[in-house]
Parts: structure tokens; sequence; C-alpha cells
């Protein structure tokens, strides 16, 4: 019986793991998609606080089918934006986790969805 539980233990930390990686792919999907815009003028206005003088041109350049397209063409602000695009899509899917744990229970006094019937 202990192992039974543990294996489905072991199988459901597996499945939350798995939704939280589909999460993250699907975010940064999306933020690449809207172009990051909020997070990048969040992302070069921490930079300028910073380091004062920061230059931050893009190479817009370039073709867009170039992997490099969109990216700074200074190394350290490059590799601070990527670190700073990892970050901000951590918290955001922990922030989903967690929301998806609050979620209203019928049984401790949350509101019944309709056609509820205990007895059924």
């Amino acid at each position: 019986m202990k192992h039974v539980v543990k294996s489905l233990y072991v199988e459901i930390k597996r499945e939350e793991y798995e939704g939280l990686r589909a999460r993250v792919a699907e975010l940064e999907a999306l933020q690449q998609s809207a172009g990051g815009v909020g997070e990048r003028a969040t992302f070069e206005s921490w930079v300028v606080t910073q380091w004062h003088g920061a230059v931050f041109h893009r190479r817009d350049a370039l073709s867009k089918h170039d992997p490099r397209y969109g990216q700074y063409v200074h190394d350290v602000i490059q590799n601070a934006w990527v670190g700073w695009q990892a970050r901000a899509s951590i918290n955001a899917a922990r922030s989903e986790a967690a929301t998806a744990h609050r979620r209203p229970n019928p049984a401790h006094g949350a509101p019944k969805p309709k056609g509820h019937n205990p007895v059924a």
C-alpha cells in the first residue's frame, strides 16, 4: 500500500511539473509574440539605474529570420535581458501555480456550481 501511495504521489508531482513546463513555454511564446514591450521597458529602466550611460542598440537591421534579430548589440546587456526574461517567466509560472491552488472549493463554503447535487 505504501508503495502505491508513493507511486501516485510521484505521478501527481510529475504531472504538475510537466504542466508548469508547458505553461512556461506558453508564456515565453506569448511574450515573444507580444514583443515583451512591458518587460523590455522595465528592464531598460532598471539597467539605466545600474549602468549610467548604457546604450540599447538592437540588431533590428538584420533579417527577421536571423536568430540574432532584435537582440542587443552589447553582449552584457543581451545576457542580462535573457536572464531578466527567464526570471519573469519563472515568476509568472509560480504566480499561476499559486493561483491554481486557491480556486474556490464548494466543500469549504464557496459558491456551489449550478446544478450541484452533493447526494448524487
